[in-house]
């Protein structure tokens, strides 16, 4: 999927070739691009596991085999099926997995501590799968579900760093920022060993909502426990950059790679910062150019506008395994701005448009339906606006969402013929939502068609 540029109309969306997936693969294909594609907004120092891409429909691994074995031999073991848990956790196979954990915790209950760990990771993880495909209802049980696995760890083991480090990660995840400090605070003291990773954590959350010097003192104080943590600079340059503190964002990412000169995602961010203080200046000037105009005239709802696409556009060319929480800030600063613009100008219908594209990269799709939708009301001829809430029902993945998606995108092909191309490949996708094989053919069809005119 291409990023939008705001210097020109906001375009979203590559037409998504459509794939008929046989039913027996829909769920673990489903978690095998939930896994991808979590990993994929990672912030810098979460380590998604690549065993974790793999589905349930892949031939089971040795591991896997061997442990039913040993369950076979004795299913009165409790560490064997925390063995198998692991190893179907292993491949990808959740829903095993938990069944798995859970016997083990029937089999011993007192001695269950990292059983209940284990369990709550794996609850996670649905969590975020679940997440991914706006599966609200479900996520949240999932993440309650991992949040009681965690406490019953750390009851029956008050001094388990681990589980309060993973409980203190969803507390983050779902905004409970107050208890998810408490947990990073009290880990240092638990485990003053691995301090530097657990400050690195905190300074992450901390980015993540956008408290940027707070973020700064708890990378400070991870490279005060070692002054050799890579990971720790990586991240404050991360910070540095977003406050358009270049130099000393660079200064830290060389740091980091001398630190640990294999590491690809350092050598990758070094490349990032280097892009920034060149090609990317641009784009800063911009925002420093409209910071200007807006303090000279608060009351410009176009200097707001702008502002907000250039905060965008810094969000959607960063690279989100590098860069997890650059993209949020500068998603929420773009949203603030988006905000004031509507306030200044309740007509103003591109800012509309654009806020309800970063709502939907927030995951918020009621509220990003909210915005097209009034887009489309301020102007009934707007095309962008009825292919990007065309395209949001179709991602929703439900049948009466598809059929308002090839409405919207029948509209769009109406409205603005020079840009089909991209209307009928996600059209394709919302008939093959559908079943309706042939249609989403001949749209498929005609999208590679008009794609290939346009690069002669």
């Amino acid at each position: 999927m291409t990023q939008p540029n705001f210097t020109e109309k906001p375009r979203l969306h590559q037409p998504a070739r459509h794939t008929f997936l046989p039913k027996v693969l829909s769920k673990g294909f489903r978690t095998g691009l939930g896994v991808l594609l979590t990993a994929g907004v990672a912030f810098a120092g979460d380590k998604p596991d690549s065993s974790a891409l793999n589905t349930r429909d892949v031939v089971p691994s040795r591991a896997v085999s061997d442990s039913n074995k040993t369950v076979k031999s004795d299913q009165g073991d409790a560490e064997a099926y925390y063995n198998r848990g692991n190893a179907r956790y292993s491949v990808g196979d959740l829903d095993t997995a938990i069944n798995d954990f859970s016997q083990a915790i029937k089999l011993n209950p007192a001695g269950a501590n990292a059983y209940y760990n284990r369990r709550g990771l794996v609850y996670t993880d649905r969590g975020n799968i679940e997440k991914v495909f706006n599966n609200s209802k479900q996520a949240l049980e999932n993440f309650r579900q991992a949040i009681k696995d965690f406490s019953k760890a750390i009851e029956l083991d008050p001094g388990y760093a681990e589980a309060r480090y993973n409980r203190g990660i969803v507390y983050d995840i779902q905004g409970k920022y107050q208890q998810a400090d408490k947990d990073f605070n009290a880990i240092a003291g638990l485990d003053p060993a691995g301090a530097s990773a657990y400050y690195t954590r905190r300074g992450l959350a901390y980015g993540k909502r956008g408290e940027l010097g707070q973020a700064i003192n708890a990378f400070d104080k991870a490279m005060e426990l070692n002054p050799g943590y890579a990971e720790a600079y990586g991240n404050r340059a991360a910070v540095y950059a977003i406050q358009g503190n270049h130099q000393q964002a660079l200064k830290d990412i060389n740091r980091a790679r001398e630190l640990n000169p294999g590491d690809s995602e350092a050598y990758e961010a070094q490349g990032v910062l280097y892009g920034i203080l060149g090609v990317r200046q641009a784009t800063y000037d911009s925002i420093s150019r409209y910071e200007r105009e807006i303090k000279l005239n608060p009351g410009s709802a176009r200097a707001h506008y702008e502002r907000g696409a250039a905060y965008a556009s810094l969000a959607y060319t960063a690279r989100p395994a590098t860069y997890g929480f650059i993209i949020i800030a500068n998603l929420q600063a773009a949203i603030k701005d988006f905000s004031r613009a509507i306030k200044l100008d309740p007509r103003y219908a591109e800012a509309y448009l654009t806020r309800g594209v970063a709502y939907k990269y927030f995951d918020s799709s009621r509220q990003a339906i909210r915005d097209f939708s009034k887009a489309i009301e301020l102007n009934p001829k707007y095309a962008e606006a009825y292919y990007e809430r065309g395209a949001l029902y179709y991602l929703n993945g439900r049948v009466r969402d598809a059929k308002k998606a090839i409405r919207d995108l029948s509209r769009a092909i109406t409205l603005d013929p020079k840009n089909a191309g991209l209307y009928y490949g996600e059209r394709a996708g919302a008939y093959g939502e559908l079943g309706m094989e042939k249609e989403a053919d001949a749209d498929q069809q005609k999208a590679d068609s008009l794609h290939s005119l346009e690069k002669q």
